[in-house]
């Protein structure tokens, strides 16, 4: 098993195993059906510039986060007031706006689909800027000498989770700024701690109505992390104990014969989960008309979609497209030994690689990497993989190629 990716939250600030830090933020939603088409294509260079503006790997979610209308629907009823002279009229008039959302999202198979979604941002912070710690020469030496002793504790598996309290002071600056500067494009918000336990949580119940009730109840009771304070060379450290954001990740995951769907088993039931990676996309369909992404919102099936997007400096991605130029020459090689006509596949990438070298070169601007995910999940593996194969089948039509993924690599 892995270890646990996570080792402190603090806000909206979650820092990572590896030594990163991510800011995470909520765009705010609005509806998209009721807007004019003047309006919809500014959502789009909205959406464009705020994605040019990443400075360096962000990853968006987009999750259902209300999956059980009946969960939903006793939690709203329970709020209203029974001395109040209307409690009758109000109760009854939600117990009907239930059975009618029942009624039209039942998918065919008996089951209640609850088509709100959210969509979630974490952004990777730069490191914090240490020009502060040269002003004068002391404070150099000072510096050298923690990022001495940095390396040789981290270098013998000692006290890899310190982290430093102006680190974290740093961070939270530079996720105010990205707030600030993004928020002119589309509307975000920083989130809590405790939705970003939910986030991590609810990898593990996908699928069930307990992330609908998860979700509900996260302000239900206040956890805080426990950490201690340490000095180290004069400065003030966060040690954090990491069993409170292990727990998150509760049940015994395995994998079905085919490898292709996880199933998370908990004591109340299985979460089982589908990951379809999207291997070729569309290059050319209407706008509007065709927004993949939303449009997954407009199913039946109970799926979420993952979109990573990374920024590769002019110089690399250079690099990584001579490296690809070479993988294909190599294989023109191999054809031509061979004797054979090369095939049209081939022939598209090669055409392809000269293209975006060119556009790169001419724009003097790095390259955005991008891929996305959609996880098809239940409580019944049979439901799973039929809404998998829709989704295929769906996407398809468009000229989309999501295939399902091994899922060894999670295991």
């Amino acid at each position: 098993m892995s270890n646990c990716p996570v080792n402190y939250v603090k806000d909206n600030l979650m820092f990572a195993a590896d030594g990163s830090c991510w800011a995470v933020f909520e765009l705010r939603g609005f509806d998209y059906n009721l807007q004019s088409l003047e309006n919809k294509r500014g959502i789009l260079e909205s959406l464009t510039l705020f994605i040019a503006n990443v400075a360096s790997e962000a990853k968006f979610m987009i999750i259902p986060v209300a999956q059980d209308v009946d969960v939903h629907y006793e939690r709203l009823t329970g709020k209203l007031n029974t001395s109040d002279p209307l409690y009758d009229y109000a109760a009854d008039y939600c117990e009907n706006t239930r059975e009618h959302l029942k009624e039209r999202d039942a998918g065919g198979n008996g089951e209640s689909v609850q088509a709100v979604y959210k969509t979630f941002m974490s952004v990777k912070l730069h490191k914090a800027d240490v020009s502060d710690y040269f002003k004068d020469l002391k404070a150099s030496l000072n510096f050298l000498c923690k990022t001495v002793y940095s390396h040789i504790t981290t270098g013998a598996g000692l006290d890899t989770r310190d982290i430093a309290i102006a680190k974290v002071a740093g961070f939270a600056r530079f996720a105010e700024q990205v707030r600030t500067e993004q928020s002119r494009r589309l509307e975000i918000a920083p989130v809590d701690g405790e939705t970003i336990r939910w986030l991590l949580c609810r990898n593990m119940y996908r699928g069930l109505p307990e992330d609908a009730q998860m979700y509900a109840d996260r302000y239900s009771e206040k956890r805080e992390q426990f950490y201690e304070e340490v000095e180290l060379v004069g400065d003030l450290y966060i040690r954090p104990e990491t069993r409170e954001i292990e727990s998150c990740f509760d049940g015994t995951i395995t994998k079905d014969k085919s490898g292709r769907m996880l199933a998370v088993k908990h004591d109340f039931g299985t979460s089982y989960q589908s990951f379809l990676a999207f291997s070729k996309y569309c290059k050319e369909f209407a706008f509007p008309g065709l927004e993949w992404i939303y449009s997954l919102q407009q199913t039946a099936v109970n799926a979420e979609m993952y979109v990573h997007i990374k920024i590769s400096e002019l110089h690399t991605a250079l690099k990584h497209i001579d490296n690809k130029r070479r993988e294909v020459n190599s294989q023109f090689e191999n054809i031509a030994k061979a004797k054979s006509d090369p095939p049209q596949d081939l022939l598209e990438s090669a055409a392809e690689i000269e293209e975006l070298e060119a556009e790169l070169k001419a724009a003097n601007s790095p390259m955005l990497w991008a891929s996305a995910t959609i996880c098809v999940a239940g409580d019944n593996a049979d439901i799973v993989n039929a809404n998998a194969r829709e989704l295929i089948v769906a996407y398809g039509e468009h000229k989309f190629n999501v295939p399902e993924c091994i899922i060894g690599i999670f295991i």
